[in-house]
């Protein structure tokens, strides 16, 4: 009876070890780590690592700005239907001054003498492709000019060292300061007339012409050199000079006009 009943328990405490061999394998689905897996983990610093981010690159074009033109000068029409600027109106405190291409719908194509007479407080001025005429001396007696800009696309002038030249002719026909640029071949009449600022000029080699008036009331100008290329200096060059003091001329000045130096 005895070995009877030890049989039964051994036989249940087999069954026990078998069920609890059963259980562990059912436990090792749900515990990786107990069959050989790492389980994934996911840290926030992992997952803001796996999410693609489209960086917004702003392309930024360049803003060109258009001067916006001088309101207030003066202009009359003229034969061919278009204007030509012949006073600076209402801004004559303007320091800067930029000729506009049009009036009333219509060209401006000529600036005439004198347009800009006695601007003493002009210190800019920029003329535009429209412009094909500029009569002589059109900034007389404008003391504090130091700037001249032709528009690069003017089919007659361009602008060189803040000076206007004719592009047929490399004539200079407006300056306003002490550099004469090199691919000038005359300087033309009243080009520096009353320019109070220059001190000092040298007429570089490649000058041939210095016509009349070309630098007359220039009251600062104490020192002037002519290049030995310059063949002719007009009537009153450089009459009213009252302060030039040291003149060289080149050796190959053939006419000097009447008055050239004259006081």
């Amino acid at each position: 009876m005895k070995r009877t009943i030890k049989l039964a328990l051994l036989a249940c405490l087999v069954l026990l070890v078998s069920a609890l061999i059963l259980t562990a394998c059912d436990i090792t689905d749900f515990i990786p780590s107990l069959n050989g897996t790492t389980p994934e983990v996911t840290t926030p610093e992992e997952t803001m690592s796996e999410v693609t981010t489209t960086e917004q690159t702003t392309t930024s074009e360049e803003t060109i700005t258009t001067p916006t033109p001088t309101v207030g000068l003066e202009y009359t029409l003229t034969d061919n239907g278009t204007y030509a600027l012949v006073g600076i109106g209402s801004c004559s405190n303007d320091s800067k001054v930029i000729i506009p291409a049009e009036y009333n719908g219509k060209p401006i194509t000529k600036i005439n003498a004198f347009a800009f007479n006695e601007c003493s407080n002009l210190v800019s001025v920029t003329i535009p492709s429209s412009i094909t005429t500029i009569e002589s001396v059109p900034f007389v007696f404008c003391e504090n000019l130091t700037e001249i800009i032709v528009a690069e696309n003017n089919p007659v002038y361009y602008s060189d060292e803040n000076c206007i030249i004719e592009k047929a002719s490399k004539i200079l026909i407006q300056g306003c300061n002490s550099i004469i640029p090199q691919d000038v071949v005359s300087i033309g009449a009243g080009a520096f007339y009353s320019c109070s600022n220059l001190t000092s000029i040298t007429i570089s080699n490649n000058v041939k012409n210095i016509d009349a008036s070309a630098f007359s009331a220039c009251t600062n100008l104490t020192y002037i050199t002519i290049g030995d290329s310059v063949i002719t200096i007009g009537p009153d060059a450089f009459s009213g000079c009252t302060n030039l003091t040291n003149v060289t001329i080149g050796n190959s000045v053939i006419t000097i006009g009447a008055s050239a130096f004259s006081g």
